[in-house]
């Protein structure tokens, strides 16, 4: 059975950096790229080995900022 992985940020910094080792392990994990921008999530998907991952738009400190801060 394999699991589902969210990784955050996965176009830059430590989210593309985990994506890759995660992006190896493909065989036993579903991958998704949850990124704010589409235009750098596809390059990352296209720049590396991420052939079997989905990406999601995602900008969690606008979900954050609207439902929880003052």
């Amino acid at each position: 059975m394999k699991r589902t992985i969210i990784i955050t940020g996965a176009n830059s910094g430590l989210g593309f950096e985990s994506a890759k080792k995660i992006a190896k392990a493909s065989n036993y994990f579903y991958l998704i790229m949850a990124c704010r921008n589409m235009e750098k999530a596809e390059q990352a998907k296209e720049k590396k080995l991420y052939k079997r991952a989905a990406i999601l738009m995602l900008d969690a400190w606008s979900w954050i900022r609207h439902h929880w801060l003052p």
